[in-house]
């Protein structure tokens, strides 16, 4: 299984929906980010957050399924089409994650 652990805690589960002529925003705030699901950035402090657009997409996936469990299989089917992802592709997204979001993943915030 994937940890989720970063995001659960940290994502406020208020979302904001705005509706526009042809399509719902939604913007993810948790301690000092925002995801901007509609556009694809992530901001701190305002200013944005450069990364991979993998990078993006697992971190728009476990936020989105942010109060469950999210495996392996789930995000490899959900972001890579069920194409044959070895464990250090995973990892090294979980962890590009982590570091964006200054997670070491001992200290619990």
């Amino acid at each position: 299984m994937v940890a989720i652990g970063l995001l659960e805690d940290r994502v406020k589960k208020a979302e904001l929906h705005v509706q526009t002529e042809d399509q719902t925003m939604t913007r993810y705030s948790f301690r000092e980010f925002v995801l901007h699901s509609d556009t694809g950035f992530l901001t701190r402090h305002g200013t944005d957050v450069p990364m991979q657009p993998q990078v993006l997409e697992v971190l728009k996936y476990l936020i989105t399924h942010r109060t469950r469990i999210v495996s392996k299989d789930e995000l490899v089917d959900a972001l890579w089409d069920g194409r044959v992802v070895s464990d250090a592709v995973l990892n090294t997204r979980i962890r590009d994650v982590r570091r964006i979001l200054g997670d070491d993943g001992k200290t619990k915030r």
